[in-house]
Order: structure tokens, then C-alpha cells, then sequence
């Protein structure tokens, strides 16, 4: 996994989701990545720095998306998928 291939010189995080099959980033917990292990490696490595949502707003709600993503990066952390 590049996480623990890239170890130490980790120095931030910016978290996205992405759908292989439709080739397309899409909202958190809505695509492919493995978010389990990414967090197990992430701890692994000794990261404890900030993670970092980089998300599009919603084109008609846009405070809705920063309730959202704030709830499904609390899924992420816990690791509680």
C-alpha cells in the first residue's frame, strides 16, 4: 500500500474517495478506497497528523456537504465502517 511505502515522508493527508469502475472521484464512503486499511496503515506508520477533506460542495446545499463529510470522516477515523 503507497502509505506504508511512503512511511515517514508522509507529512499531510487529503482525504477522497474514488470509483474505479466509473473512473470518477466521488463523495467519502461512496467509492472504492479501503478505508480500514488505510487507517490501520496510517497508524501503523505513526501518523497523527491532520486529515484533510478535499470535496466538491453540493451544487444545492453546500452547508449540508460540510455536515456530511464531517460525519463520514468520524466513520473513517473510528474505523467503525
Amino acid at each position: 500500500m503507497w502509505v506504508t511505502f511512503l512511511g515517514p515522508r508522509i507529512k499531510r493527508v487529503h482525504v477522497k474517495d474514488f470509483r474505479i469502475r466509473e473512473h470518477q472521484f466521488v463523495y467519502l464512503l461512496q467509492g472504492d478506497v479501503p478505508w480500514r486499511a488505510v487507517m490501520q496503515a496510517l497508524k501503523d506508520i505513526g501518523y497523527d497528523g491532520w486529515l484533510t477533506a478535499e470535496l466538491p460542495p453540493y451544487p444545492h446545499a453546500p452547508d449540508q456537504m460540510v455536515i456530511d463529510t464531517a460525519r463520514q470522516m468520524d466513520r473513517i477515523i473510528s474505523l467503525d465502517l
